[in-house]
């Protein structure tokens, strides 16, 4: 019995829920009189071509050489 009353609950819940929301979406229709928004142009792109790169030789990559700590110990 327990579960009757719930669904019948479940359903009027749902269908008072579906009732407002299309009244919420005639009423913003109506509101805004249907008139279509203008929509911006798209940005303008300028197409460009990629250029040879101006370097004599290829990209070297070299690991620099860090400077190695040294234990210092200190006297007490």
């Amino acid at each position: 019995m327990l579960f009757c009353r719930l669904r019948r609950l479940y359903w009027w819940c749902l269908g008072l829920a579906l009732a407002a929301h299309l009244a919420l979406i005639a009423g913003l229709t109506a509101a805004t009189g249907g008139e279509e928004i203008g929509v911006a142009p798209p940005a303008k792109v300028k197409f460009f071509t990629w250029r040879d790169p101006l370097l004599a030789k290829p990209l070297e990559l070299r690991k620099v050489p860090q400077p190695r700590w040294q234990l210092v110990r200190r006297q007490v």
